[in-house]
């Protein structure tokens, strides 16, 4: 049934409303809304629409007696509506912020292509493959000491014939934040960027059908897997100029803090310090993309902190956490007033309202809201899976078949 009308005389506040115009022709910065203050009341009528949708459900009120007296609409220039301005200073910092998306896109894609080219690079060229690799890390650790802070920064990115490459990046970018926060001096955040690069060299060694098999791995198969870390640390010390610390991390990251880890079952303090941050952002990069997981950022988070939480240093999986949030960029959410969106970047200031892209068919995808959760005073209703969505909802958020992530070191 459709939701009814009401005529503009009729509108208070805590009514939620249906626009049925084109979104440039009003001051709001959606079509659908739930009014909050007079001044959108007295905006909503100089309008001069004869009638407004509004949806009972969603409102918290009902409509005023349609006896109400009418106001004399105010159709002076839209310059004097408080909200015009508003909507239009949104409009230049959604611009802004879409400068900032595309940058990330950008430098994200460059880091992948310079990652690919060091690996062919690596046992034909060494050192310069070498040196390729800490320019790489160089240009992350800048982003990262921003003056005012790196956001971690949802990217879209295709799937492609890539993903180790997308896997290496996203655990050198996650690996790096978290070395940041645990207050890693810039040495020991080169050190770590290095063997996030490196981690998985041992991946050369196995078959594509066995690392990227979407169902459990058979017996045989889960012994041929764990010895690519034994495999990669055999060629990473055969070059002869990769530092102790890189080598651990290549050899130690499947390691796990209760002992149930391989390929050596380390307990504890015998695991290097780096190798089990490493382990900890390689895990959850795995859930997040492996076809054998495929969880959303929020479901990995989860189990990380329900049923995997022995494997990992605690104080470190408290801090990945926190700065996750609790709702990772790339986390598909419904809204406190019923609309779909995708987080793309973390509030530092309050974590239960990240920055959302929003869903909304009556604006064009180009120029999709991103709401900062907090100063619109919405929540996060339930996350949601991208199973239970359309493939047009996915497309709009930009939620690509991977989630990929970036350090926006121009973010405010």
């Amino acid at each position: 049934m459709a939701n009814p009308k009401i005529r503009p005389q009729q509108l208070r506040v805590g009514l939620y409303v249906q626009l049925d115009i084109p979104w440039m022709k009003h001051p709001f910065l959606t079509n659908a809304f739930k009014i909050r203050s007079e001044a959108q009341v007295r905006s909503l009528r100089r309008l001069g629409l004869k009638e407004i949708t509004f949806d009972p459900q969603r409102s918290d009120t009902t409509p005023l007696p349609l006896d109400t007296p009418k106001e004399t609409p105010d159709h002076g220039p839209e310059r004097e509506d408080p909200l015009w301005r508003e909507k239009r200073a949104r409009i230049e910092r959604l611009k802004r912020r879409r400068v900032q998306l595309n940058r990330c896109s950008k430098h994200y894609q460059e880091s992948l292509c310079s990652v690919r080219k060091t690996m062919d690079l690596l046992f034909a060229e060494p050192a310069t493959a070498v040196r390729a690799a800490d320019q790489v890390v160089g240009d992350l650790i800048e982003e990262l000491s921003a003056e005012e802070g790196a956001a971690l920064q949802l990217v879209n990115m295709k799937a492609s014939n890539e993903n180790v490459w997308f896997h290496v990046v996203n655990v050198a970018v996650l690996s790096l934040l978290l070395g940041r926060h645990l207050g890693l001096d810039e040495s020991s955040l080169h050190l770590l960027g290095m063997g996030a690069l490196l981690h998985d060299l041992g991946h050369a060694f196995i078959p594509d059908t066995l690392l990227l098999k979407p169902e459990p791995l058979t017996p045989p198969e889960e012994a041929v897997y764990r010895r690519h870390p034994q495999l990669g640390h055999s060629q990473a010390a055969r070059l002869g100029i990769l530092p102790r610390e890189v080598l651990e991390i290549v050899l130690q990251h499947h390691e796990h803090l209760d002992g149930s880890g391989w390929p050596q079952g380390l307990q504890g303090p015998a695991i290097a310090p780096l190798a089990r941050l490493l382990g900890l952002v390689n895990r959850y990069e795995n859930l997040c993309n492996h076809p054998r997981f495929g969880l959303s950022p929020y479901e990995a988070v989860a189990r990380l902190y329900a049923r995997e939480r022995a494997w990992f240093d605690p104080g470190m999986l408290n801090v990945f956490i926190a700065n996750l949030g609790i709702y990772p960029p790339g986390t598909l959410i419904s809204l406190s007033d019923g609309r779909l969106g995708a987080v793309i970047t973390v509030n530092p200031a309050d974590r239960l309202h990240p920055q959302v892209m929003v869903y909304d068919p009556d604006i064009p995808s180009t120029e999709a809201p991103i709401l900062d959760l907090a100063e619109e005073g919405l929540d996060i209703a339930n996350t949601c899976k991208r199973s239970a969505v359309s493939t047009e909802v996915l497309a709009y958020l930009n939620l690509g078949e991977q989630i990929a992530y970036y350090l926006d070191g121009s973010a405010p």
